[in-house]
């Protein structure tokens, strides 16, 4: 595993053994982000053919969405 940090090595080996599809579209989107996580997050490549599945990027979007349902206090 070339350039691989070791806390997402278990993602990449799942994503190069046919695992699963989930860790294939995570190991992608941290590779071209440069293994970055905030940065997939942050993701802002429409033309990407991940991007509308992105799996960081939903899951924030996510958050936001639960962020704007809670009342406050």
């Amino acid at each position: 595993m070339l350039n691989v940090p070791q806390e997402y090595q278990g993602i990449y080996k799942k994503a190069m053994t046919g695992q699963s599809r989930k860790a294939a579209m995570q190991a992608k989107c941290l590779e071209c982000c440069c293994w970055q996580r905030s940065e997939a997050r942050d993701c802002n490549v429409p033309d990407c053919p991940l991007y509308p599945y992105n799996p960081y990027h939903l899951s924030a979007l996510k958050r936001e969405e639960k962020l704007k349902k809670t009342p406050l206090r």
